[in-house]
């Protein structure tokens, strides 16, 4: 099909390799603390990927950085319908509970708020940094925890590995799998390896709530 493209070019310093291979990911940044949120680019990957679209960026040290967006074009009437159901046809739905929820992510500003949204919810909330803190934990009594929530960009151990070693032990366990931008898992592989639900970073308050209250109900 016919696609726009929008291109953004500067002559600063460029971006290295290494670097440039992280730079959607929610929340990483080159800044120093306090300066940056690591959002930018995330946000936009996140709103041209829902789009149907791409972000290419090529780099050079010294020269310079091209980011190229594609957009696909839309060849009749479009109509965004509300996300959220509105009207008597709307199901209300109950958000909050009382299980236990294991949170896997090794960013403590968004562990923080993570546990912070869920426990406000009523939800018993064990937080870890990390993936093999998390399994360690879960392994010593799997029984304790309803749902596993897990970053997947972690020391030690990925969030998908994580999930792996959880549901060998406890098959039935929910999974739900936070990611920013990543070559390493996408959703058709999350579900290949029994993870259920996946979320893109930055994920809202209420796309949390919901979707582990879902995952919950089953």
């Amino acid at each position: 099909g016919l696609f726009v493209r929008l291109t953004v070019a500067d002559t600063g310093p460029g971006i290295s390799r290494d670097i440039r291979e992280r730079i959607f990911e929610p929340y990483f940044t080159t800044k120093v603390q306090g300066e940056g949120t690591g959002l930018g680019l995330a946000v936009v990957h996140g709103v041209v990927t829902r789009c149907h679209g791409a972000v290419k960026v090529e780099s050079t040290l010294g020269r310079g950085t091209t980011f190229v967006v594609y957009l696909p074009v839309l060849s009749e009437e479009y109509v965004i319908d509300d996300e959220e159901p509105t009207g008597d046809a709307a199901a209300r739905i109950e958000l909050t509970g009382h299980e236990r929820i294991l949170l896997a992510e090794d960013n403590p500003g968004v562990l923080k708020l993570q546990k912070k949204i869920l426990s406000n919810m009523g939800y018993e909330v064990v937080g870890c940094r990390d993936g093999l803190q998390a399994f360690e934990l879960f392994r010593q009594n799997p029984e304790q925890f309803d749902l596993l929530c897990t970053d997947m960009t972690m020391p030690r151990m990925t969030g998908a590995e994580l999930a792996v070693a959880v549901l060998k032990i406890k098959p039935t366990m929910p999974v739900v799998l936070c990611t920013g931008f990543s070559e390493l898992i996408n959703e058709e592989k999350a579900h290949a390896i029994g993870i259920a639900w996946y979320l893109m970073k930055p994920v809202s308050r209420e796309l949390l709530t919901k979707t582990i209250r879902n995952a919950l109900d089953g």
